[in-house]
């Protein structure tokens, strides 16, 4: 009980926290389904699917949190909360909520919303909604039950026990130019500029209303999604950000070649651009990494990955099929055999689906 209760307050927190209004286009009409609630009856009920974009399936000890927010018409924000459901998953996709709520708590000069969050069973939240999905438009004191509400969630970066959240301003950025692929993070306010063999750290330049960063004869500068580095004596002008190519990991700066992902249990397996390999299990609580330098093309069909004091033997099979996770639309390319061989020979196979993502950048 203690443990519902502590996320409970957790997720209000970060409903206070976000506090966002509403844009126009994320507010959600009534479904055609809607009925008005029973006369007498004094409760009503809110219910829909939760759904989101990754493709893992949840642990089955995971829980839900859904909650019913009100908020001032006036300011569009919802941070007070009316009703909340917590349960906990199982296999089954996608995952469906039923709140229940008091009629009377619905009142005309309010406005409603419905957000949810998704935590592991060590209470690490892994899904979260940045903004509430609005419900209920009525033109009286009687509330309208919603029926049918896809709530789209987001994946929360990959946190370790005891890790702080990273910074959103110091996230890597990857970059493709015509004849380079590179990314860069902010630290402190320098930039690190990750190139394909090296690393260097450029200075803010002085009087610049632009992000313009140099370092010798090596210069920066970006707006929006677009950037442009002189580097060698070579001008790359045209660079286009690409965030399909940016880590899951918080710890990964540099551009991402290849990823594959699988479940029961969930892991994520990524390349670094001629850096590393690699694989996180359980939420991000479990990481792997190797050399990439092992690997000299994510699409050759097997890889041999080195024991190391920390990390075990691996070897990665990748075939060229077309491969498609239970519960999940998207299609990959290449069917992914992990299998991890610990020093007393034990293994341990996971399988998932991936892809070159060098293939589908623009």
């Amino acid at each position: 009980m203690l443990k519902i209760l502590w996320i409970a307050l957790l997720s209000f927190l970060i409903t206070a926290c976000a506090g966002k209004q509403i844009p126009e286009q994320n507010k959600v009409p009534p479904s055609a389904s809607s009925d008005r609630v029973e006369a007498g009856n004094p409760y009503a009920v809110v219910s829909g699917k939760i759904a989101y974009g990754e493709q893992i399936t949840l642990k089955p000890d995971s829980l839900v949190r859904v909650v019913l927010l009100e908020g001032d018409r006036s300011s569009g924000q919802m941070t007070s909360e009316v009703k909340e459901q917590i349960f906990r998953t199982d296999y089954e996709q996608p995952l469906r909520f039923e709140l229940k709520y008091p009629r009377a708590s619905i009142t005309l000069d309010k406005i409603y919303g419905i957000q949810a969050h998704i935590f592991s069973a060590d209470e690490r939240l892994i899904f979260t909604m940045p903004v509430p999905v609005q419900v209920f438009k009525h033109d009286s004191a009687q509330a309208i039950q919603d029926k049918n509400i896809t709530l789209m969630l987001e994946r929360v970066p990959f946190i370790r026990s005891g890790q702080k959240n990273k910074d959103p301003a110091s996230q890597a950025k990857v970059y493709r130019c015509p004849n380079l692929l590179f990314s860069t993070s902010l630290h402190n306010g320098d930039l690190a500029l990750y190139l394909p063999d090296e690393m260097l750290m450029l200075k803010p330049s002085a009087n610049s209303e632009q992000n313009q960063y140099r370092h010798g004869d090596t210069l920066f500068l970006s707006q929006g999604g677009k950037s442009m580095l002189s580097w060698n004596g070579t001008i790359f002008s045209h660079c286009l950000r690409q965030p399909e190519l940016e880590s899951e990991d918080p710890l990964v700066s540099r551009p991402i070649v290849f990823r594959a992902v699988g479940n029961n249990p969930d892991w994520l397996l990524e390349v670094e651009q001629n850096y590393s390999i690699n694989l996180l299990m359980d939420y991000g609580q479990i990481r792997y990494s190797w050399p990439a330098g092992k690997v000299d093309n994510v699409s050759q069909s097997y890889w041999q990955l080195p024991e190391t004091f920390s990390t075990p033997m691996a070897d990665v099979r990748v075939s060229q099929e077309l491969c498609k996770l239970e519960a999940h639309s998207n299609i990959s390319r290449n069917q992914i055999a992990v299998t991890l061989i610990s020093r007393d020979g034990q293994k341990k196979t996971l399988t998932g689906c991936g892809h070159s993502l060098l293939d589908s950048i623009k």
